[in-house]
């Protein structure tokens, strides 16, 4: 499967869960939790390494990982807003 596509999957089914936890546990705050999950998995190391490539010389090797990185957490982002826009509109 794509990577896109499964993070975009991983993220709403992980968005939907936390709603429906913290429906059943009065207690929790969903806000704190979702950020708590999108810093694990916002991909910060890949970032930092495109960063360094391209000031090493390797420019589109860099830019092309950095251009990934980007995209994979857009794709994390669409699937939490699309689990929070689904769960307050039910």
């Amino acid at each position: 499967m794509n990577t896109m596509v499964f993070n975009v999957i991983a993220s709403f089914l992980t968005g939907i869960g936390i709603r429906l936890i913290c429906r059943l546990v009065p207690g929790l705050d969903m806000d704190m939790i979702m950020i708590g999950d999108i810093m694990l998995l916002i991909p910060g190391l890949a970032m930092t390494n495109s960063v360094r490539d391209i000031l090493v010389g390797d420019t589109i090797s860099g830019f092309l990982r950095l251009a990934e990185s980007l995209l994979w957490a857009g794709a994390l982002a669409c699937g939490f807003m699309t689990a929070i826009w689904l769960s307050f509109s039910l």
